[in-house]
């Protein structure tokens, strides 16, 4: 079986504003090169797997949490709730999203 196309055919009018201002952008910045285009894919990527991670982890700890609030054993400060939340600064240290995107203003969609 073929392997799946990284780049997929995409009409860019379906992709709107998006599109327009990447093209916009790139065309002003002068970015032009292959190598200029695959660092900036490469940082999106960086940007987007750590964002799947915090997503995985956040549905994660919501199941610990909603099933530990339903034992009805949960107390104020439990050490338990403690415990979840130092795994989640721990993977905030492993994936900080700050670090992968340094001034990048959020599009205004």
């Amino acid at each position: 079986m073929p392997e799946a196309k990284l780049y997929p055919d995409i009409d860019p009018v379906s992709l709107g504003k998006h599109y327009t201002r990447h093209l916009m952008a790139m065309t002003e910045e002068a970015l032009d090169s292959k190598a200029d285009i695959a660092t900036q894919l490469a940082f999106r990527d960086q940007h987007i797997k750590a964002l799947e991670q915090e997503a995985l982890d956040l549905r994660a700890l919501e199941r610990v949490v909603r099933n530990y609030l339903s034992t009805g054993a949960a107390q104020p400060g439990d050490l338990m709730l403690r415990s979840v939340l130092n795994s989640i600064e721990t993977s905030r240290r492993e994936y900080p999203l700050q670090a992968v995107t340094p001034n990048v203003e959020a599009p205004h969609d």
